[in-house]
């Protein structure tokens, strides 16, 4: 099933500009229920900026939804496609993201906001839920959570390598600079020091 964010489940327009896929509680029926939105091009603009990259392209998602106790559990699939600048060139690089996340839900009162354990963020701390709040299950922000997560830090162009750093036109040795006839720029440094020596 295919559904606007905005209509989802009879959910209320959300007046964030992020992606906010908002689902009613009351909407999950015992069966459960299957779901997907798809982010419009200002929202993928709205995340592309709130997350310093070049473009968010496209982002979708696709949530099983179940009823469990006073709330619900939920496993999301996030699939996206985003342009990030090269840390070496700053060229384009064209990133695919693909990852699926199980999250439960609680009524506000019974809730504690949930925390990502690792860099991945793909792993929750036992015992912590996303809030219910006015009988409402956002989405869309759990769905950002991880979305920011997945995306690479470093991005790096196929091939793209640093430059070695040099010194007077030339390159490293063992880590440290040396000028184009092979010497430190601290060569001579051990003979001034034992030139002192003994010196009055």
């Amino acid at each position: 099933m295919n559904l606007d964010p905005e209509k989802s489940a009879g959910a209320p327009v959300p007046a964030d500009p992020g992606f906010r896929w908002l689902v009613r509680l009351e909407a999950i029926g015992p069966g459960g229920v299957t779901l997907s939105a798809l982010a419009k091009p200002s929202e993928c603009a709205a995340l592309a900026a709130r997350y310093g990259i070049r473009s968010v392209a496209s982002l979708g998602a696709t949530a099983e939804l179940w009823r469990k106790g006073s709330g619900a559990g939920a496993r999301v699939q996030i699939v996206a496609d985003v342009v990030q600048s090269c840390i070496v060139t700053l060229e384009p690089v064209q990133g695919h993201i693909d990852q699926t996340f199980e999250v439960d839900f609680l009524p506000r009162e019974g809730a504690q906001p949930a925390e990502t354990a690792g860099a991945n963020g793909r792993a929750r701390e036992g015992g912590d839920f996303e809030p219910i709040i006015g009988g409402t299950l956002d989405l869309g922000a759990v769905a950002c959570e991880y979305l920011s997560l997945a995306i690479d830090p470093y991005p790096r162009k196929p091939g793209a390598e640093f430059a070695a750093a040099e010194y007077g036109g030339a390159g490293s040795r063992g880590g440290e600079k040396v000028d184009s006839a092979g010497r430190s720029p601290f060569a001579g440094l051990g003979g001034l020091i034992s030139e002192g020596k003994g010196k009055a």
